[in-house]
């Protein structure tokens, strides 16, 4: 939930962002750090003690939802303090609507999902059947927030310093991957070196914290020689695979390099933003596991689209393939870019001017 509460005197907004993970709050802060007026902190549990106690202390004006994570305690709670609230980019897996589309499921959906009524964008036609079946009439499709994330800016010197010590090295970037893909990406890399021998893979789990894991499985495994971000900031010329276990640098490696596969896709887990990557102009590459993406990639599959892996053999080939092309083709997401965001604004607009004009009165919503 993204709550903006009210600053006396003034016409801006404080922006409050929660989240449940630890990873997502270190780099909201990172990013945030530049800007008074916008703060970061965990959710609260979704209890009632808990839930009101944080709505006092913080007295939001109005709250954001975003994507599928409803927490029927919070969103009960704010509707009975009348506080405008809204859905954006709105997602309903097809199994959590077969949980809902029951007749007694139906009702306890429109229950919850009332409070959404002036304000729910929905990121596919699909999430907008769901929604509108149980009972969201005024749910819009204008297609995925994630069009409107402005590219990353890197440190220059950062970027020179990583690009000096790649001495025109092959690399390609595996990010967001989960348990059981490190393992994948790292026997695909085995292979890609028996056409490109010095190839450098920049290995960027999901979480962190399994960096410690992932690097005994590969030492473990394989003859492959590790190294780790936190110990030092570029890859030595005999590294075979560099594992970031920062939070924040995933920008600066999608700036140096040409091939970027996405992860929690060779894996059930989903799959992640290849948005990213995209807009770095990478060539990128994704498992079959992408339910949590199927809209954005239903926009880029009118331009060029991420490359389909459906296993560990075909990974390898397609980046060796890639590595083994003079000028690797780049995709872009520029072209589909513009309408989603004229779109999204349009719908988003209204909601947001009345928040900014009740707020600069001092009133309630």
């Amino acid at each position: 939930m993204h709550g903006a509460r009210t600053a006396s005197g003034t016409q801006r907004l404080d922006v409050l962002l929660t989240t449940t993970t630890p990873s997502a709050r270190a780099l909201l802060q990172e990013r945030l750090r530049a800007n008074p007026h916008a703060h970061c902190i965990f959710a609260p549990l979704d209890h009632l003690p808990f839930v009101q106690a944080f709505l006092s202390t913080w007295q939001p004006t109005a709250a954001i939802w975003v994507e599928s994570e409803l927490w029927p305690n919070m969103i009960l709670e704010a509707a009975k303090r009348k506080m405008p609230m809204g859905l954006v980019n709105g997602r309903m897996s097809a199994t959590s609507f077969g949980r809902w589309n029951s007749w007694l499921g139906r009702r306890l959906a429109q229950h919850l999902l009332a409070p959404f009524a002036s304000l729910t964008l929905c990121q596919s036609p699909e999430d907008l059947y769901r929604f509108q079946a149980l009972g969201v009439t005024s749910a819009k499709y204008v297609g995925d927030l994630k069009f409107l994330s402005a590219k990353q800016a890197v440190n220059a010197a950062a970027r020179a310093r990583l690009e000096d010590a790649l001495q025109g090295r092959c690399v390609w970037v595996a990010v967001s991957t989960h348990d059981g893909e490190e393992a994948i990406c790292v026997r695909a890399h085995m292979e890609i070196r028996r056409a490109h021998p010095g190839a450098l893979l920049l290995l960027i789990p999901r979480h962190p914290h399994r960096c410690d894991a992932i690097q005994d499985g590969i030492h473990t495994t394989t003859p492959l020689r590790t190294q780790r971000r936190a110990t030092d900031s570029t890859p030595k010329p005999d590294t075979d695979v560099f594992i970031v276990d920062v939070i924040g640098e995933t920008q600066l490696y999608f700036d140096v390099s040409p091939i970027a596969f996405v992860g929690g896709s060779l894996v059930d887990v989903g799959g992640h933003n290849v948005l990213e990557p995209l807009r770095s102009g990478c060539a990128v590459l994704h498992g079959p596991h992408m339910d949590n993406c199927t809209s954005v990639l239903a926009t880029l599959a009118t331009i060029a689209a991420p490359i389909h892996c459906v296993d560990e053999a075909s990974l390898a080939s397609h980046v060796t393939r890639l590595l083994s092309t003079p000028t690797p083709s780049r995709c872009t997401s520029a072209d589909a870019t513009a309408p989603v965001q004229d779109a999204l604004w349009a719908a988003l607009a209204p909601f947001l001017e009345r928040i900014t004009q009740t707020s600069a009165r001092g009133q309630s919503l």
